[in-house]
């Protein structure tokens, strides 16, 4: 899953998705409501272009390495701000080195729209990287609390997501199969989590840094938030992949994570400073020091390489298939998830958790797929995704 995946407040939700031309107006991975045809249009649409293979299939193989990543950051047992540092310098070394080979092969028109994208897009390149930044610090908390698997399932319940706001923010008409979907997408919700004041206290959890109610909390989050990703990815298709991970693994490593390490070291828990200081003199293990499990940093360095290339395919998919199409691929991580939470840690799926795993998936599935039936189609997607400057 640095897949998938894969997302601001609730009122700037409606902005981007306003900003869609009639032609554009596709909701990730479906919003289960109607869209009026737009002015001076015909009622009947047009048929939507065929799939493509190669986007669908990179889509795909991103969420089966975005869940080997998530499984392998959950075994780095380090706090995720300090993984989200190291992840985010390590790519933007590798964002660097790649929009340099650009550069040197003149593939690019110059340095500024190489590293930066072309000024128009250049709000919705901080956009996606502010809200893909707080995705993924959300969702690393919530691995620290909760089982691969749990984490990932209650995280693909943003296609009902989306399909909420559609309703609430921009007053959109409600399909019918709406509400079902609504309704096994919230039982899938309460089956995975198991809320202690409708299943007790559960008794066979392994101890975790974090309380799981918290965990569920981040997912949720984390999902709300990745929810309008894909909108945003596809408004920016015109962007090379490269430079949308330069601008994003850059503020990244320069504002966002560093402001919000200020205000833990300073504000939130003092003593984590001297951890990490101690970690970074002493050594990584050393006595008042962090404790990565072993071969934790090594794990981390493959979790940041395995990323940088699952959220390039991620970028490529999206950017040149319909949303609702690649949205489909990326469930494959679901199952995936579970998988990885057996082997690697040997923690069995609860029986209650595998039926909401059920409704979640079936639920979103059934979402895109009704969904599909009704867009509008698109523009035709670029084929190499760069940026020709006029």
């Amino acid at each position: 899953m640095d897949a998938m995946r894969g997302r601001s407040k609730a009122a700037g939700l409606a902005a981007p998705l306003l900003d869609l031309e009639p032609h554009e107006r596709e909701w990730p991975a479906a919003s289960g409501v109607a869209l009026p045809p737009p002015a001076g249009c015909p009622s009947a649409s047009p048929a939507p272009p065929p799939p493509r293979p190669l986007p669908l299939l990179c889509v795909a193989v991103a969420s089966l390495l975005f869940g080997l990543v998530s499984a392998l950051l959950k075994y780095v047992g380090l706090p995720p701000l300090l993984m989200m540092q190291a992840r985010s310098l390590i790519q933007w070394v590798l964002s660097l080195l790649v929009c340099g080979w650009r550069y040197a092969t003149r593939r690019s028109p110059s340095p500024a729209a190489l590293l930066l994208g072309p000024p128009p897009l250049r709000h919705l390149l901080f956009t996606r990287a502010l809200l893909f930044w707080a995705f993924m610090l959300l969702w690393w908390t919530s691995l620290t609390a909760l089982p691969v698997g749990d984490a990932t399932s209650l995280v693909f319940c943003w296609p009902v997501l989306t399909a909420c706001w559609s309703i609430t923010l921009l007053r959109e008409q409600v399909r019918p199969h709406f509400w079902p979907c609504l309704a096994f997408n919230l039982l899938g919700l309460l089956l995975v989590s198991r809320p202690s004041f409708l299943f007790g206290r559960p008794t066979n959890r392994p101890a975790t840094a974090l309380h799981p109610v918290l965990g569920v909390v981040a997912a949720l989050a984390a999902a709300t938030v990745g929810s309008i990703l894909p909108v945003i990815v596809r408004k920016s298709r015109a962007c090379h992949w490269t430079t949308v991970e330069h601008v994003t693994t850059s503020l990244a490593s320069f504002a966002f994570t560093p402001a919000c390490l200020a205000l833990w070291f300073g504000a939130i828990d003092p003593t984590a400073f001297s951890r990490t200081r101690a970690s970074l003199t002493a050594g990584w293990g050393a006595t008042d020091a962090w404790q990565p499990r072993p071969w934790g940093l090594s794990v981390l360095l493959a979790a940041a390489l395995i990323g940088f290339g699952a959220l390039g395919l991620q970028t490529y998919g999206y950017q040149n298939e319909r949303t609702t199409r690649a949205s489909m691929m990326s469930f494959v991580e679901i199952p995936f998830a579970y998988l990885l939470q057996l082997v690697m840690f040997d923690d069995k799926p609860d029986p209650c958790a595998l039926v909401g795993v059920a409704c979640i998936l079936g639920s979103g599935l059934a979402t895109v797929l009704f969904e599909h039936r009704h867009l509008l189609p698109t523009a035709s997607p670029i084929t190499d995704g760069s940026y020709s400057a006029p």
